[in-house]
C-alpha cells in the first residue's frame, strides 16, 4: 500500500526490529515454509518472505488482511522474496495438510485466542517432522512498569511517524498510566494469562529456547 509504515525495510528497523530479530534468531534454514498465525497488517510475513522462505499469513480481520495484500503488491522487492499469501480466515476454522510447515510463528497473538491448548494442538499438527513453533508474547498479567514504558515509548515513536495514531498523551507518566489502566484494568474480554499459555506450550513442544 502506496505510503504503508511497513513497505520499507528501514521502517521495520526502527519500530518492530526487536521483535523481529527474535523471530529471525529462532529461524535457522533457507526456503522454509512458514506460517504465521495472526498476522495482522503482515510486516513480519513480509520480512520473512524478503528473506527468501515461502509464507502464509492468515489473520479474521478481513480489513487488515486487505491492507496486507496491497502492501504485498506493491512491495518494491517482490521479484526477489519468496513465495508470499494472505488470507482471511478463523485458525480454528482454517486447515491445511499436517505436516506441511517448517515454522508456525504466533507473534503477540496468542494472549488473544480463545483455547490455547487447542489452537496450540492445531499448530503442532501442521509441523513437519523437527519443525518449530516461535511464540513471541505480552505477559499482560506481570506487565510491570519498565514494560509499560517501553510499550509507551514504541507508539509515541510510531505515531512520530505518522503512520499511527495512538492518542496518548505526551506525558510519559500519564501515558504509562493511560496504558496501565487500559490493558490491567480496563479489558473487559479474557486474556490468556502467562501460565495459561506456558502450559500447552511446554506440555506440546519441546523447549527449544525462553527467555
Amino acid at each position: 500500500m502506496k505510503g504503508s509504515l511497513w513497505r520499507q525495510p528501514y521502517l521495520i528497523e526502527l519500530t518492530y526490529a526487536d521483535n523481529f530479530r527474535l523471530v529471525e534468531d529462532s529461524i535457522h534454514g533457507r526456503s522454509l515454509r512458514i506460517l504465521e498465525v495472526g498476522c495482522g497488517t503482515g510486516f513480519m510475513s513480509l520480512e520473512l518472505a524478503r528473506m527468501g522462505h515461502d509464507v502464509v499469513g492468515i489473520d479474521l480481520d478481513e480489513r487488515i488482511i486487505r491492507v496486507a495484500r496491497r502492501t504485498m503488491e506493491t512491495d518494491p522487492y517482490s521479484k526477489t522474496r519468496g513465495d508470499l499469501r494472505y488470507e482471511a480466515a478463523d485458525f480454528n476454522k482454517w486447515s491445511d495438510a499436517a505436516g506441511t510447515y517448517d515454522i508456525v510463528l504466533f507473534s503477540r497473538v496468542l494472549h488473544d485466542l480463545p483455547h490455547p491448548r487447542s489452537i496450540l494442538s492445531r499448530a503442532h499438527r501442521l509441523l513437519k517432522n523437527r519443525g518449530r513453533l516461535v511464540c513471541l508474547e505480552y505477559a499482560y498479567d506481570r506487565m510491570d512498569q519498565r514494560a509499560v514504558t517501553w510499550l509507551y515509548q514504541i507508539q509515541r515513536a510510531l505515531e512520530l511517524t505518522g503512520g499511527y495514531s495512538s492518542h496518548l498523551p505526551e506525558s510519559p507518566r500519564e501515558g504509562v498510566e493511560r496504558i496501565l489502566r487500559e490493558n490491567l484494568y480496563g479489558r473487559k474480554e479474557h486474556i490468556n494469562k502467562f501460565e495459561e499459555m506456558r502450559h500447552p506450550l511446554e506440555q506440546l513442544f519441546h523447549k527449544g529456547r525462553f527467555s
